[in-house]
C-alpha cells in the first residue's frame, strides 16, 4: 500500500517584515512557482517558524502559525517538504502557499475537497 503524503495549505504571512526586498518579491509571486521552506530557529516570536523565499533566496514570508506548528515537528523529524505558491490574489496582494511532503502518494480526492474548502474560506475573508 502507497502511503499518502501530507499536504497544507497556509496563507503566506508577514512579508513586510522583509521590508522593500520581501515587498517586491512577493508581488513577483506567480501561481505554481516554486519556493523554499526553511527552518527558522532563534525566531523569538514563533518556536516552529517555517520562513518561505523565492529560489534566488528572497524571503516572500512565512508559514501561518497554525501550519507551522504542525510542518515544522515534522521536517524537524527528517520529513522533507517542498512548496510553491497555491494562488495569488491581485486585489489585497493575499499569496497561499501549498506545502507538500516528499516522496509519496497524494489522494487527489481528499486534495480537491480541501482546495474547495480553503477556496470558499478565503473568499469569505475577502468579501468581509
Amino acid at each position: 500500500m502507497t502511503a499518502l503524503r501530507r499536504v497544507f495549505i497556509s496563507q503566506i504571512r508577514g512579508a513586510g517584515l522583509f521590508g522593500v526586498a520581501g515587498r517586491r518579491a512577493r508581488a513577483a509571486l506567480v501561481g505554481g512557482q516554486p519556493l523554499m521552506i526553511e527552518r527558522e530557529f532563534e525566531n523569538p516570536n514563533d518556536r516552529n517558524a517555517l520562513r518561505l523565499c523565492d529560489l534566488h533566496g528572497a524571503p516572500v514570508g512565512y508559514v501561518a502559525r497554525e501550519i507551522a506548528a504542525k510542518v515544522a515537528p515534522l521536517m524537524d523529524s527528517g520529513v522533507v517538504f517542498t512548496a510553491c505558491v497555491h494562488r495569488r490574489q491581485e486585489s489585497n496582494r493575499m499569496a497561499v502557499a501549498r506545502i507538500s511532503e516528499e516522496g509519496a502518494a497524494v489522494d487527489h480526492s481528499i486534495q480537491a475537497r480541501s482546495d474547495r474548502f480553503l477556496m470558499n474560506y478565503y473568499r469569505k475573508l475577502l468579501d468581509a
